[in-house]
């Protein structure tokens, strides 16, 4: 559900201001770096494996692309209100 949540707020940035979240400004770009990792959540299943708690690393995994999700949803609603209001964040 958090991976489509912030799948349709990093769409409405793209429909609304025309450019990629990752484009606006340099936390954008920090958040990308360290919430885009796609292939942590194979290391970090891995290391439940090895620790023999996959359940929590599941957990790990969720509670870390929700907060991802909060991050960006929160920065589009600031940016689609910029545009909105003339003070677009370019």
């Amino acid at each position: 559900m958090a991976e489509g949540i912030d799948g349709f707020a990093k769409g409405s940035v793209n429909f609304i201001i025309g450019k990629l979240i990752d484009e606006l400004k340099a936390f954008e770009r920090f958040v990308r770096l360290v919430g885009g990792w796609r292939n942590i959540y194979v290391w970090i299943l891995a290391l439940g494996l090895i620790l023999g708690t996959v359940a929590g690393a599941f957990k790990l995994i969720t509670w870390r692309e929700a907060v991802t999700a909060a991050i960006h949803l929160a920065r589009v609603a600031w940016a689609v209100w910029a545009v909105r209001t003339h003070r677009a964040p370019r």
